[in-house]
């Protein structure tokens, strides 16, 4: 006589993904005098591409940068290993005149307090309507 097993579906493990976020030549959109200042924000749609997005988190701004390694981590929860994860991440070009600071004095900021600035909720409002005042790169 033959045993057979039982079949059980195989469950994937949730967990924690962190993300390292660096960028190589990108477009210089500040104009002819000047260089971009990117900053990258990072969104999910988890497990279907057709789930709205959600933003799991944004770099800090690198000042006049077209090669930016970003010292933020951004950390997406509810990752399935074995599972297709939709992960989309966008650069944007910073404006520090939309806020009425300069460059420079936002510079001297620590990566947490540079952070904040693009973090702001109405920051995040319209990044979720696609009407975020900085330039898409």
């Amino acid at each position: 006589r033959e045993k057979r097993r039982a079949s059980h579906p195989v469950m994937a493990t949730s967990g924690r993904l962190q993300i390292s976020i660096s960028a190589t030549g990108l477009k210089n959109i500040a104009g002819y005098f000047n260089k971009s200042d990117p900053f990258a924000v990072v969104t999910v749609r988890g497990d279907n591409p057709d789930n709205n997005p959600s933003i799991a988190g944004q770099t800090e701004v690198v000042y006049n940068n077209l090669d930016p390694r970003w010292a933020t981590l951004v950390t997406v929860e509810g990752y399935k290993f074995g599972v297709p994860f939709y992960v989309e991440v966008g650069v944007f070009d910073f404006q520090a005149t939309k806020i009425g600071k300069s460059e420079k004095e936002l510079a001297q900021k620590d990566v947490d307090e540079g952070r904040l600035i693009t973090m702001s909720e109405s920051t995040r409002n319209l990044l979720r309507t696609g009407k975020l005042p900085y330039k898409l790169m």
